[in-house]
């Protein structure tokens, strides 16, 4: 509903004034969407006395809207003109009141109006003007102030403004902690012990003293449920098995909670659904095991938060995250700034964060570096990973990036140890987290198998080389065949037990739904396995239909 501005002024004296802001508002294509105008001169003759009339459209207005000059105006029976009748039922009803004096010498002004004007000064903030256009001027400023007040305008970012209405009881004293623990960790700026809430969130320039105002970023870093607040603000999470959308998904999940908690579940869900590979420990070197994972994880972790930082929050879409089987896309609402492509983003470039809170609280609890390198740290970082250099693509609603995963390529041989060779989702005995019943590794009946799927585009090729299936997909297949035990599912791989990267992947598939257990109320009987679902069938299906089973060629084939 568009708020009712009431005029109020000795009509003969402001005759053409009254007329001009009316116009003004009413054809203005940004105060003409909010503000209506009642002008008592526009009024049909009707069965009533005026004073009721404008007495009554001044209780039904929002904005009381003053001039004052050198008439008093007409007098009642009281002494008292309509004019300052409609300024103290204002101020008695608690309108927002406008006030503006038209500059004259005081001798100009009737004693009665010298007298309205000291009071209407004593309380409201009146402006005095000279001309029709200066106070047009004036009008117009005080009513886009008056939008922007009330966030009906904003011209603030979006973690910036006041339109939520935040309250300190709203946030969570705990991840209030947990965020100045964060801070204190990273060490890039220094809180005091017993910091206060509203300390911490004027430092990050999310509250107003002044008014008590709490900035909508306060909701999305330390908000107790940041959905009640906005039910689009969610992340969310696909698994492909393919290179397009197809689906069942094997994989999807809807994320809530703060940003900081988005993001974290969010690099979980790609971390835990990309290949690892560990290799040979250099005892004389090292006590570790070398490790790798497939993306390099601050690279991932940068690009999660950039998406979550730079989104629309006005935009009822979310962020998502997709790991296809070629690629990471993340993709948020939102458009770069103005003027800027896809090759700012490729070399060293001013920050210029559509929502600054949001990225100085992530700069202070360790998520980023610093600000401006972001784009070009993922770029450096996939180059030095030996992948494909990441791909930005802006539009005009939403922003994508893509990370390359390596070209897919068969495994070497598992029993010889040395990690991965190249192929998706084949690790070494360490990384698969299994141990061997022998010293050596036994052969895989999955990995070792004498029939191998690989993709049906490049059956028939020479080397039976292809896509190699990950673990997590070769689980589901082994677990598709029949209900299998965890000491089935180890020695499958050629192992004793399960346990680290081969335990992750059956938890995933769990959680997922693509296996179940044959017996939930008894997760540690003796008895437990694991069973295909009626979802994770229709993905074994999808594999079958994306691959085809050819033999593997022995050592020394040609």
């Amino acid at each position: 509903m568009n708020q009712r501005i009431f005029i109020s002024s000795v009509q003969r004296e402001f005759a053409k004034e009254r007329r001009a802001l009316a116009e003004m508002i009413r054809k203005d294509m940004l105060l003409g969407t909010f503000f209506d105008v009642f002008l008592f001169e526009e009024m049909a003759a009707q069965n009533r006395s005026a004073k009721s009339v404008y007495l009554d459209e001044v209780r039904n207005s929002d904005i009381y809207l003053g001039l004052f000059g050198c008439e008093y105006g007409f007098e009642d029976a009281e002494g008292v003109s309509p004019t300052e009748r409609e300024y103290d039922l204002a101020t008695e009803c608690g309108k927002y009141r406008l006030a503006f004096v038209k500059r004259t010498a005081a001798h100009n002004r009737m004693p009665k109006e010298r007298t309205l004007i000291a009071k209407v000064e004593r309380e409201v903030t009146r402006m005095s003007f000279s001309s029709l256009a200066m106070l047009k001027k004036m009008v117009y400023e005080a009513l886009f102030r008056y939008l922007q007040d009330r966030d009906v305008v904003n011209v603030r970012p979006f973690d910036g403004s006041y339109s939520l209405g935040v309250k300190l009881e709203d946030l969570d004293p705990e991840r209030i902690a947990n965020f100045v623990r964060m801070v204190r960790v990273a060490g890039k700026v220094t809180f005091a012990p017993g910091i206060s809430t509203t300390e911490i969130l004027s430092r990050l320039g999310a509250f107003d003293a002044g008014t008590g105002k709490i900035a909508n970023a306060a909701a999305l870093l330390f908000a107790k449920n940041p959905a009640l607040f906005r039910p689009s603000w969610e992340l969310k999470c696909l698994q492909l098995w393919g290179t397009t959308f197809e689906k069942p998904f094997p994989s999807y999940h809807i994320y809530h909670g703060t940003v900081f908690e988005q993001i974290d579940q969010a690099l979980d869900f790609v971390m835990s659904r990309v290949d690892h590979w560990v290799g040979a420990r250099d005892a004389a070197k090292s006590a570790q095991a070398p490790a790798r994972s497939e993306f390099p994880i601050e690279a991932v972790r940068e690009a999660i938060v950039n998406a979550v930082c730079h989104r629309d929050y006005t935009d009822d879409g979310s962020v998502q995250v997709m790991l296809f089987r070629d690629r990471l896309e993340v993709l948020n609402p939102g458009t770069l700034p103005r003027g800027w492509t896809a090759a700012n983003l490729l070399q060293t470039h001013d920050s210029k964060p559509h929502n600054g809170i949001l990225a100085t609280a992530m700069q202070w609890a360790g998520y980023v570096e610093k600000s401006g390198y972001g784009t070009e740290d993922i770029v450096r970082k996939c180059k030095a990973w030996g992948l494909r250099v990441p791909e930005y693509h802006p539009s005009a609603v939403d922003f994508r990036l893509v990370l390359w995963r390596k070209e897919v390529k068969e495994p070497c041989d598992s029993t010889q140890g040395g990690g991965v060779a190249g192929g998706r989702g084949v690790e070494s005995s360490v990384s698969m987290g299994v141990e061997s019943d022998e010293k050596k590794p036994v052969k895989s009946r999955v990995l070792g198998s004498t029939r191998r799927l690989i993709p049906t585009s490049l059956k028939g090729v020479e080397s039976g080389r292809g896509v190699a299936l990950s673990l997590r997909e070769q689980i589901l297949l082994l677990i598709a065949e029949k209900p299998q035990g965890s000491t089935e599912v180890a020695r499958s791989f050629g192992f004793r037990r399960v346990y680290g990267n081969l335990a992750r992947r059956i938890t995933t598939l769990l959680e997922d739904q693509l296996i179940e257990q044959t017996l939930p109320d008894k997760p540690n009987s003796r008895l437990q396995k694991y069973r295909i679902t009626r979802k994770g069938r229709q993905v074994a299906k999808l594999l079958a239909k994306n691959h085809a089973a050819i033999p593997t060629q022995k050592k020394g084939a040609s």
